[in-house]
């Protein structure tokens, strides 16, 4: 992994993602982009030299932070000011400058700004080539011990939990692949054994990393799966998100955009069609 980018607006929700980024960043040698997005501005008549000071002030404090950053956790830390909106300048810069991980902060939708944000945050996971991760506010275990991906069967699952393993060696991390089989499904569990064997032979001597587990969705996914996930103080939600219907899937469309609101625990998106795979350190 070489580049990550943490978009920052210098309040608590980001400050947070970006602890967590600089955690990652520090372990696999990567370089830290923190992001700052402001709407255009007008330049015309008698605000323009406040609006000139307005810019100047932030560079700075981005400045600041950005050197903070830098000497506490010993990384390479740079930061982008970019007037323009919010989720599109994400994108973009994303999608067209190489990056290969985001790390988006959110609060969910307990309040109306807080939905505002959730909403910017869905648009990055819908709309960006580089996988993102989404942390919660409340989240400050910055060392993941696991990363749970939950599937209900991909044929693309084997390649993508080759990325996760990648990036779990180096955080000394291990992976729970969950397979989430659709209440009183006749095939359930030959599912999850053809799923387990395949990803088994695409990992080889890599798959001692894995731990392989099987659960029924009593009361709909993304409850059974908040249920599942109870029982870990430390991890990282891994879901892959699908462009189009594949067989066996029990994921309703709105899996990722329900889990990314209301997830109390990080959440890492993959798109199944455009993600790169991370480089190596």
């Amino acid at each position: 992994m070489n580049k990550i980018l943490c978009p920052v607006d210098l309040e608590p929700p980001s400050k947070n993602a970006v602890c967590y980024a600089a955690h990652l960043a520090q372990k696999t040698g990567a370089t830290l982009f923190l992001l700052h997005v402001e709407p255009e501005i007008s330049t015309e008549g008698v605000n323009d030299e406040i609006e000139k000071q307005k810019l100047f002030d932030l560079r700075q404090k981005m400045a600041d932070f950005c050197h903070q950053i830098q000497t506490n956790f010993e990384i390479n830390c740079e930061y982008i000011i970019k007037p323009s909106y919010f989720e599109e300048t994400i994108i973009t810069i994303a999608n067209e400058q190489g990056f290969d991980l985001i790390v988006m902060g959110t609060e969910g939708i307990s309040d109306f700004e807080d939905f505002v944000f959730g909403t910017f945050t869905l648009k990055v996971v819908k709309h960006s080539k580089p996988p993102v991760l989404v942390v919660p506010a409340e989240w400050h275990n910055y060392t993941p011990e696991k990363f749970i991906y939950a599937s209900d069967y991909d044929e693309y699952d084997p390649i993508f939990i080759r990325k996760v393993v990648d990036l779990a060696i180096v955080l000394h991390a291990k992976v729970i692949y969950l397979h989430i089989s659709k209440h009183g499904e006749t095939f359930g569990d030959e599912l999850f054994e053809v799923s387990s064997e395949e990803i088994k032979e695409e990992l080889g001597a890599k798959s001692e990393y894995v731990q392989f587990e099987h659960m029924y969705d009593e009361g709909g996914t993304v409850k059974a799966l908040k249920r599942y996930l109870q029982k870990f103080e430390s991890g990282v939600v891994v879901v892959l998100k699908k462009e189009r219907s594949v067989i066996g899937n029990l994921f309703h469309r709105s899996l990722t955009k329900k889990l990314t609101l209301a997830a109390k625990m990080p959440l890492l998106v993959f798109h199944r069609y455009r993600t790169k795979q991370f480089p190596k350190k």
